[in-house]
């Protein structure tokens, strides 16, 4: 079930459960591999399948869920989910919006991501390299676009005629404790849109690495000026 994405992200470990809303990230990161997309929600049978809800506008998934994927103990595991922030009520004729958030695809990390995820478990890494993760994930999301807003217009019919600015992608990695709530909407991360994923991951860690910035990272502090007034009494 691997995906653009996947490839270019093998081994992600997952953080805590707690059901929370979606946060909207500071940060963005960049792939350089593509994956192609699997989309879970189909017409009327399948995977997964969505029904008018009880709201105008609103989606209900109903309970024919994908079998839960096998844990991989060795690496990480990102789902991605899409939802569409406006599209059309074929009731209501109008404009409506958001919709749920429907689970896109599971993916596994390389080398890269599982030292990006374990390093943000300490706040000095999630400083450091959370904004290279986003990216990382954002890119892979991007390159298979089109193809994944192709099969949801296709599958939904809500969503024929949305706009592709009004998709909206987010992530989470996938607690391995609760391996049955892999799909659930809970604990997600907001991808950045296409056009603020400015550079890459991997120029940040080149730079992070330079000889030049770790020089000044362990340069000794300097001793006070001896031309500084003294402190009166």
């Amino acid at each position: 079930m691997q995906t653009a994405v996947t490839r270019g992200c093998q081994g992600l470990k997952p953080l805590s459960a707690r059901r929370s809303a979606a946060r909207m990230p500071a940060f963005g990161s960049a792939t350089s591999r593509r994956s192609s997309v699997q989309v879970f929600a189909k017409k009327g049978k399948g995977k997964t399948a969505f029904r008018q809800g009880s709201m105008p506008g609103q989606m209900e998934m109903i309970k024919r869920e994908p079998p839960v994927p096998e844990v991989d103990p060795e690496n990480a595991e990102i789902v991605l989910f899409v939802r569409v922030l406006k599209y059309k009520d074929p009731t209501l004729n109008m404009d409506v919006g958001p919709s749920l958030w429907m689970p896109v695809n599971l993916i596994k990390g390389n080398q890269v991501l599982n030292f990006l995820v374990e390093a943000l478990k300490t706040d000095w890494g999630m400083r450091l390299y959370g904004r290279t993760l986003i990216w990382q994930i954002a890119s892979g999301i991007y390159q298979d676009k089109a193809k994944v807003e192709k099969d949801l217009k296709k599958n939904v019919p809500q969503f024929a005629n949305a706009a592709s600015k009004d998709f909206e992608y987010a992530f989470k990695i996938r607690d391995k404790s609760v391996p049955k709530d892999w799909l659930k909407p809970e604990n997600l991360t907001i991808c950045p849109p296409p056009e603020d994923l400015a550079g890459t991951g991997v120029a940040q860690l080149k730079a992070f690495f330079s000889m030049d910035n770790l020089m000044s990272m362990f340069k000794a502090p300097e001793a006070p000026s001896s031309s500084a007034p003294a402190q009166q009494q």
